[in-house]
């Protein structure tokens, strides 16, 4: 689109001045547009994407004009869609961890103050279980025993418990992202996004169940 607006402007048959920008909605490429309009850079990563196989991912890191550093992480560069192949995508089986551990990583290495976390485009239905569980949340079932939450195991949630210290008590978390939607209901993050990422109808109440925890 961007490329025929563009092209519109200068067939203009007086003379057009085009200034691009980039721009995105918190989704794919957010990330890349930050750091490339702040002058930031990228920090390279091994992580876990969704189905947990380890894949190189990275996140950025601004220098705030006041002093601060700013991560700007996109969830989709390690928990997206697009690492998962189309026969295998099931938001019951796959986490949220790989977003986690980038978070991890840019608190305890790279010691930023704030992060701005793009949600767009995962693969994932966990409600980001799967990030705290990498942040050290511990989440047991009825019986006590600790279990890894995925989109579909956290039907057996009985408790959560929270790390101390939090790793992310003293830094700013802003979520960048386009929509607004409840958790739960017709209008909520089941039924709205499992579909579209591989989920069948009869699994949808697993998932609702699953966040209704």
């Amino acid at each position: 689109m961007a490329h025929g607006v563009r092209a519109a402007a200068r067939s203009l048959a007086f003379p057009v001045e085009v200034l691009e920008t980039p721009l995105a909605d918190g989704g794919n490429s957010t990330q890349q547009v930050l750091v490339d309009a702040l002058d930031g850079e990228l920090v390279e990563v091994k992580v876990h994407d969704p189905l947990l196989n380890t894949v190189n991912s990275n996140y950025g890191i601004i220098h705030h004009s006041e002093g601060r550093k700013v991560a700007v992480i996109e969830m989709a560069n390690a928990s997206g869609l697009h690492l998962v192949e189309p026969s295998l995508r099931n938001p019951l089986k796959s986490s949220t961890l790989g977003t986690g551990e980038l978070i991890m990583h840019a608190v305890k290495e790279s010691r930023v103050d704030e992060i701005v976390l793009c949600i767009g485009g995962s693969a994932t239905c966990d409600g980001g279980m799967g990030a705290a569980y990498a942040l050290g949340y511990q989440f047991l079932t009825q019986e006590g025993v600790s279990f890894h939450p995925f989109g579909g195991s956290l039907t057996q949630l009985d408790q959560i418990i929270a790390p101390s210290p939090n790793p992310l008590e003293k830094v700013s978390l802003t979520i960048a992202c386009d929509v607004v939607n409840p958790l739960l209901g017709e209008f909520g993050s089941v039924n709205v996004y499992a579909p579209q990422k591989g989920a069948k109808p009869s699994e949808l109440p697993i998932l609702e169940q699953g966040l209704s925890k």
